[in-house]
């Protein structure tokens, strides 16, 4: 469930008009064939064409209404609070992007660019059994540069005062580098750039993968609108198809460790509640919560058993 809002109609508008613009026509011969065109594919196809000719460059997406996209379902957070340094680093450089978007993905004659940024801080709440985890990652983000603090039960009450701290042994948070974004501006203003960039943008679908003394030599492509299939050749294949990303690689015999769970995200309506502008993440619990607007919050559950059974949305809807 996609529960961020335009909070700016105009830039949303702008956006929709923006994904609409893919292109009808491709050549036969690619550089790079991107098979996915969310975030990770469109940000993959913009960073490959700052180094080589955008026009070897080809994204293709299966749906452009995004109506399944894990981008635009996404709560648009960002974090520093991980247990790996590579994580970290990651997410150092993609706040300091968010902060500086106009130098990335400006185009010169068109507005400035906005994603509504909120600087804010997760914070992690650890019972007794769960305190030494959060100490452990505490040093290794401290490592990193990250300003990260810990707070006892008796700290964290009067930090935020509203808050039920009964079993929390230890806290976390950060004073700067987190917070949330709306993830639709940012997958809008990533395809208007390649696009100006001259990246080749087609709606479709990955159908095969054609092989050649064992290196990949070009893809198989179906249009959503024509039972035709297109040969299209290319020196590498960039699999960024999200929750497709499995079979997609599977059609090489590989087992990608990637595969689709259903996550239901609630949006609860509390006009007298918290507005620090901070992310709980109840790390005994698995649960975690934000707030949307003044008087909304999204809030979910991490389950630690996966289930991977498909769940298609008309039937989960129409069953309640």
């Amino acid at each position: 469930m996609r529960v961020t809002v335009f909070r700016n109609l105009q830039a949303g508008r702008l956006v929709r008009k923006t994904l609409r613009r893919f292109s009808t026509e491709c050549k036969k011969d690619y550089e790079v064939i991107i098979a996915g065109g969310g975030l990770m594919g469109l940000s993959s196809a913009y960073f490959l064409a700052r180094r080589i000719n955008p026009a070897s460059i080809c994204v293709v997406e299966r749906d452009l209404k995004y109506s399944q996209n894990s981008t635009v379902r996404s709560w648009g957070s960002i974090r520093q609070q991980f247990s790996i340094a590579e994580n970290i680093r990651m997410s150092q450089f993609g706040f300091k992007f968010l902060q500086d978007l106009d130098g990335y993905l400006g185009v010169e004659g068109e507005d400035s660019l906005d994603v509504q940024v909120k600087q804010g801080t997760y914070c992690f709440l650890a019972s007794e059994a769960g305190r030494s985890v959060l100490e452990e990652n505490a040093g290794i983000q401290r490592s990193e540069d990250v300003a990260i603090s810990l707070f006892s039960r008796e700290q964290l009450c009067e930090k935020y005062p509203w808050l039920n701290t009964e079993g929390v042994a230890l806290a976390s948070n950060v004073s700067s580098g987190e917070g949330w974004f709306d993830p639709w501006l940012l997958l809008g203003h990533f395809k208007n750039k390649i696009s100006k960039m001259g990246v080749h943008l087609i709606e479709g679908e990955v159908h095969d993968i054609d092989m050649n003394n064992g290196r990949i030599a070009g893809i198989k492509l179906t249009r959503n609108n024509s039972p035709s299939v297109e040969t299209l050749v290319c020196g590498h294949l960039v699999n960024a198809a999200g929750a497709w990303a499995q079979p997609l690689a599977a059609k090489l015999g590989t087992d990608l460790p990637v595969r689709a769970a259903k996550r239901v995200t609630y949006v609860v309506d509390c006009p007298d509640g918290f507005t620090d502008p901070v992310l709980l993440f109840d790390t005994a619990q698995n649960i975690y919560l934000r707030p949307e607007s003044s008087k909304q919050y999204i809030v979910a559950e991490h389950p630690e058993e996966v289930v991977y059974a498909s769940v298609k949305q008309a039937t989960f809807l129409s069953t309640g």
